[in-house]
C-alpha cells in the first residue's frame, strides 16, 4: 500500500503541498488504508469525464479521497474549471468539515493566492453572496441550503456553478430518507442536466460538472450509479476490526458478532459457521435499578462504563442518545455515578491544564440556555455532551479535544450530529437509544443503514497498537433476539 504522497506524485501532483497540511493537523503518518489505496489505484477515480461513487465502510477514509479529487481539480493545469463544492447533510458537519478542509488546504495556492474556502448553512450566511457570485474556490454547503441556492438560479446574478468543475456529495445514501432525500435528488438531477453553454469568443473546451458521491459500504448503489452515469469504486474493508454487541438492558445478556478489519486474519463469525457468541455483563448487580426501562438502561450503561473507567485506561467513548436534553442528563449521571473518575493525567498533565483553561475562556461567554455552563464542570471530569443546539465554537472545541490523543475529554454523549459523517472515531460506541426522531414526535427504530453508520465509528485507526485491538459497539435494547437478528444478519 502506497503513502498519500506517493499516490499523488504518481499522477504528477505535488504530494508535499497537500499531504503536509493533512499530516500536521491529523497526527497522521500519511499511510493510506486498503480502501483508499484501492480507489486511488483505480483509473476511474482519475477520469474527470465520468461521475463517480466511492463506497466504503464508515471511517475508512472516504472524505480524504474527496479532498484529493478536489486538490487535483484545483491544481491540475489541464483542468480549467477549478471551483469545487462539498455538500454535507448536517449544519454541524458543514462547520467541522469546512475547518478540516481549511487545515488540509492551508498550503495550497491558486495563481499565487491562498484559496477562498467558505461554508454556507443556516448558521453561517456571511459568504452566501460570494458563493452565489462564484467568488469562491471551495464552498462547503449543507444539503438544504444548496437546494435553495440552486433554486434561485433563474437570476442572472447566480454564478454559483460557473467555472465549478466538481461537486462532492457526502452521505449519498441519504437520498433514500424522507426528510432530506427529495431535495437532494432534485439538486443532483439539476446537476446531471446542466452543461456549460459555450459563450461567444470562449476558447475553452466545454466541460460538464463532475459529481462524486460518498456512501457507506452497506448501501446498494447499482441503480444509483446507473442514474448518475457514474463509475463505482471502493470496497467494504474496515480499517479496524469491530465487535458489535447487542445488549439486553433488562438481563445484562449480550450477543455479539465480529467484523473483520484490514490486515485481520479473522473472519466474521457467521462466515465460519460458528454459533452466535453470548456474554453477560458481570457487574450488572452492582448498580441499583428501578423497574422502569429508563432505570434499567442507566444501570446497564453504568455497568458497561465501570469496566473501562479505571486508571490508565484511556478509552475514547461515544454515547448516542436520540434527544438533545438527554445528552446533558446522561453526562451528568455519569459524573455523579463515577465521582472518583479522573482522566489519566500523568505525562500529559500540563497539556490537559491548558485545554481546561481554553474551555473556561470560551464557556464563560455563553449563557446557560443550552446547559453550556454545565459543560465546564463535566469536562473537568473528562465528560462532555454535544448536540446541534450548542454554539458552533463549543461544538468544535469538544470535537477537537476528543479527537486529540492528549485531549481531556474521554466520553462524549451526543445526538446523531456526531454520528453522521464526522471524522470522530472512538474506541467504544454505545447506542443508548435504538430509536431516532425523523420529523415526527414519535421515535422510530434505527434503520439498519443508520445502525451500521453509527457503530462504524468504533475503532480508531493508528491510535492503538495493541495486537488484538478492535473497536467495540453496544446497542442497548429491550428485545435482544429481535435486534440481534435485525442489525447483525
Amino acid at each position: 500500500i502506497m503513502t498519500l504522497r506517493e499516490r499523488l506524485e504518481e499522477h504528477k501532483l505535488n504530494g508535499e503541498t497537500f499531504a503536509a497540511g493533512r499530516e500536521t493537523h491529523n497526527n497522521w503518518d500519511g499511510q493510506l488504508t486498503a480502501m483508499q489505496d484501492a480507489v486511488l489505484a483505480d483509473e476511474h477515480f482519475w477520469d474527470t469525464a465520468k461521475n463517480l461513487i466511492i463506497q466504503g465502510a464508515t471511517s475508512s477514509g472516504k472524505t480524504l479521497l474527496a479532498e484529493i479529487a478536489a486538490y487535483r481539480q484545483i491544481t491540475d493545469e489541464k483542468i480549467w474549471r477549478k471551483k469545487v463544492i462539498f455538500l454535507f447533510p448536517l449544519r454541524a458537519l458543514v462547520t467541522a468539515q469546512c475547518n478540516q478542509i481549511k487545515r488540509d488546504f492551508q498550503n495550497v495556492t491558486l495563481n499565487g493566492k491562498h484559496l477562498e474556502i467558505f461554508e454556507s448553512s443556516a448558521d453561517y450566511q456571511d459568504h452566501d453572496a460570494q458563493i452565489m457570485m462564484g467568488d469562491y474556490d471551495i464552498a462547503v454547503i449543507v444539503y438544504e441550503k444548496f437546494f435553495a441556492l440552486l433554486s434561485s438560479g433563474q437570476s442572472r446574478e447566480n454564478n454559483m456553478l460557473k467555472n465549478c468543475g466538481l461537486v462532492i456529495v457526502d452521505e449519498l445514501q441519504m437520498l433514500s430518507t424522507k426528510d432530506r432525500g427529495p431535495k437532494m435528488e432534485f439538486s443532483i438531477m439539476r446537476l446531471l442536466e446542466m452543461h456549460r453553454v459555450k459563450e461567444e469568443g470562449d476558447e475553452e473546451p466545454e466541460e460538464n460538472i463532475r459529481i462524486i458521491g460518498l456512501t457507506t459500504s452497506e448501501s446498494g448503489v447499482e441503480d444509483l450509479g446507473a442514474w448518475m452515469k457514474a463509475n463505482i469504486v471502493g470496497n467494504a474493508i474496515r480499517p479496524v476490526p469491530l465487535r458489535q454487541y447487542i445488549v439486553s438492558y433488562d438481563t445484562g445478556k449480550m450477543m455479539y458478532k465480529d467484523i473483520a478489519g484490514e490486515g485481520d486474519p479473522a473472519k466474521p463469525d457467521d462466515a465460519n459457521g460458528n454459533p452466535d457468541k453470548v456474554e453477560e455483563i458481570s457487574l450488572l448487580a452492582k448498580f441499583d435499578s428501578g423497574n422502569c426501562d429508563k432505570d434499567k438502561k442507566q444501570r446497564c450503561l453504568y455497568s458497561l462504563l465501570a469496566t473501562w473507567l479505571e486508571p490508565n485506561k484511556e478509552k475514547k467513548i461515544l454515547i448516542f442518545t436520540n434527544a438533545k436534553w438527554n445528552t446533558r442528563e446522561i453526562a451528568n449521571g455519569i459524573v455523579r455515578k463515577f465521582p472518583q473518575f479522573e482522566p489519566p493525567a500523568a505525562e500529559n498533565a500540563e497539556r490537559r491544564a491548558e485545554l481546561r483553561e481554553q474551555f473556561h475562556r470560551v464557556l464563560v461567554e455563553f449563557s446557560d440556555e443550552d446547559g453550556v455552563n454545565d459543560l465546564e464542570r463535566l469536562i473537568s471530569k473528562g465528560v462532555a455532551f454535544h448536540h446541534s443546539g450548542l454554539p458552533a465554537i463549543v461544538r468544535t472545541m469538544i470535537e477537537d479535544d476528543f479527537r486529540d490523543e492528549n485531549g481531556h475529554i474521554q466520553i462524549v454523549v451526543c445526538t446523531e450530529t456526531l454520528m453522521v459523517g464526522m471524522n470522530l472515531p472512538a474506541d467504544i460506541v454505545i447506542l443508548y437509544d435504538g430509536t431516532t426522531y425523523r420529523g415526527g414526535k414519535i421515535p422510530v427504530p434505527l434503520s439498519v443503514q443508520s445502525y451500521n453508520n453509527f457503530v462504524g465509528r468504533a475503532g480508531r485507526l493508528g491510535m492503538n497498537s495493541a495486537p488484538n485491538y478492535r473497536g467495540k459497539s453496544y446497542l442497548l435494547t429491550e428485545n435482544l433476539e429481535r435486534d440481534y437478528s435485525r442489525y447483525t444478519a
